[in-house]
């Protein structure tokens, strides 16, 4: 055997032994060309058999697959290659990924056409496919997300209590009021939050999904107004968001009745910061570490306020970082 030129993961050889074709069967009679696969392939088969997709190579039937686009991949490929979640297609350039709300057992990744054509999950902002729910006010909810939504008020509130009692455990002064709970819709929630923006004299804030880098999708609300609080919580959130949010209004709670007056005078990032704190140790609590380290990678005011208090925490204990809200700055 002797080699005649050598290009990229092909060689060409002329023939001294008895060989071969992989594709067609026959033996070979003249040159033949090798694949760093180990694949054999004749003249022929080399100029008229169909190729794979991804590496080039000329592709048997045997273990090939061709997709619903008419994307052909060897059988190796077809072991290499990922998938597309949604359309199960095979990804041959760039493919996507986020952060997922529900841990699920592999990593979900998305074709650049999925990502570009298909409408995103309000919450995790991943592709919606089969399996994908439209809540009433047109909001949409992957698989994954839809198969962990609390659903209905009732619901709802006994996430409410789990917070409370967590809320009990982690501060040293029992909440004296209790805020009414109010579950709205995504419009409502903006209706509210420009209402109360327009009013003087309320404190509040928000804890929402920055949606990475699009605009902030506020998913609660708390507000003090007239003397009464009170939480609005969005409808449609996963089990994990709804216990993190609504221990995250909870703290802005307790920060408001123990600075009463002073409320206003509060720093937003011992404000965001605090309320983050609750809501990291409540989901920490409830075993949602992946949702309770995500918050901490945040670089926004609530991660980096969330930071300086577990900080303080850590050096100087649960004490100081309650000392730290009650004065309402570092």
């Amino acid at each position: 055997m002797w080699r005649v030129e050598t290009e990229g993961s092909v060689s060409m050889y002329g023939v001294e032994e008895t060989r071969y074709c992989h594709l067609c069967g026959k033996r070979i009679t003249g040159r033949y060309y090798q694949y760093t696969n180990g694949l054999t392939v004749c003249a022929a088969c080399e100029r008229s058999a169909p190729r794979c997709a991804r590496c080039n190579a000329p592709t048997p039937t045997v273990g090939a697959r061709l997709s619903r686009r008419g994307v052909l991949l060897c059988a190796r490929c077809v072991r290499e290659t990922f998938a597309c979640d949604i359309c199960q297609e095979p990804i041959l350039g760039s493919w996507y990924t986020y952060q997922e709300l529900v841990a699920t057992p592999e990593l979900r990744r998305y074709c650049a056409e999925c990502v570009r054509d298909r409408p995103h999950c309000d919450l995790c902002q991943s592709p919606t496919g089969p399996g994908a729910v439209t809540l009433t006010d047109g909001q949409y909810r992957c698989v994954v997300c839809a198969s962990d939504l609390v659903i209905g008020e009732p619901a709802i509130r006994l996430v409410y209590t789990d917070a409370l009692k967590q809320l009990a455990q982690i501060v040293d002064t029992p909440l004296r009021h209790t805020p009414p709970l109010d579950v709205v819709n995504r419009r409502r929630m903006g209706e509210t939050r420009r209402t109360y923006a327009r009013e003087a004299g309320q404190m509040g804030g928000a804890h929402g999904e920055d949606g990475g880098g699009a605009a902030r999708h506020v998913l609660g609300f708390f507000v003090r107004t007239q003397g009464k609080p009170i939480i609005y919580i969005e409808a449609g959130l996963t089990r994990g968001l709804l216990l993190g949010t609504l221990a995250h209004e909870l703290g802005h709670a307790w920060q408001s009745e123990q600075l009463g007056a002073a409320a206003g005078a509060l720093d937003p990032l011992v404000s965001e910061g605090f309320a983050e704190w609750v809501a990291y140790h409540t989901l920490m609590a409830r075993g949602l570490r992946t949702l309770a380290i995500r918050a901490r990678e945040r670089q926004d005011l609530y991660g980096r306020g969330l930071e300086q208090l577990l900080s303080i925490e850590q050096s100087r204990g649960r004490a100081e970082a309650l000392r730290v809200a009650r004065a309402g700055r570092l």
